[in-house]
């Protein structure tokens, strides 16, 4: 990488992460641009022309923190592979619960429930442009999957926002429940996997409900390991 275009592009990255730490610890009407020009040791003036103004920087910093570069890529690789339907929703929620649950910050999820209590003004954007048509991707994996005859389901919306709603929700209420006798119960010992195996057999039993017995797919190890992956690659990015 040409060196000018490499410190451009470690200078932007070295803003992003200081507005991170600072629209965490103080929300969007709290931050203040010349903290995080401090924290990032980069002029103000040089924050300014890269992101505009501190909203535009707070965009930026709230999509990163809900990771929709990682779930486009997510979504790319199911795509690129050979995978009945039941097989991709599967790793839909395999890779939902990794990244929510492990590999997304401490520091993600303060702004995300910073972002929510403060209105949502700032996500109705992010969400309409980004996390919307990710939701209608796996909504159509569904009913796509209902018209090969792999699935009976008749509401899949209903499956997606369930699968959506309890993993995130379980994701920002960890704080919250900490020091409660709910904590331990909920947060434990492997309490991700508990809540994978709770999620697919719920999910699965939903997609075919008259049938009794709740068949799981067998998926690939190859397309777990590729998803590892790219959950590493969040982690790694995330806690660094």
């Amino acid at each position: 990488m040409d060196k000018l275009l490499k410190n451009h592009v470690d200078t932007k990255d070295r803003i992003l992460r200081a507005a991170k730490i600072e629209f965490a610890e103080k929300g969007f009407q709290g931050a203040r641009m010349g903290s995080i020009s401090r924290r990032a040791e980069a002029n103000q003036a040089l924050i300014h022309y890269y992101y505009k103004s501190k909203e535009k920087l707070y965009i930026e910093v709230l999509q990163s923190t809900l990771l929709i570069e990682q779930f486009r890529k997510i979504q790319e690789c199911i795509i690129g592979l050979k995978l009945t339907y039941a097989q991709k929703i599967y790793i839909l929620i395999y890779a939902i619960i990794n990244i929510y649950l492990k590999a997304i910050s401490p520091d993600s999820r303060k702004i995300i429930s910073r972002a929510i209590v403060d209105g949502g003004d700032h996500l109705h954007s992010i969400v309409r442009k980004y996390l919307i048509p990710i939701h209608e991707f796996m909504e159509g994996v569904i009913i796509e999957g209902i018209e090969a005859g792999e699935f009976t389901l008749v509401d899949p919306l209903m499956v997606i926002a369930s699968i959506n709603y309890i993993v995130i929700s379980y994701a920002l209420l960890e704080n919250v429940l900490e020091k409660t006798k709910w904590y331990d119960r909920l947060y434990g010992e492997k309490y991700v996997e508990k809540l994978f195996s709770f999620l697919i057999n719920t999910t699965f039993k939903a997609l075919n409900p008259i049938t009794t017995l709740v068949l799981l797919p067998d998926v690939p190890s190859s397309s777990i390991k590729l998803l590892d992956n790219l959950i590493d690659e969040v982690r790694e990015k995330e806690n660094t």
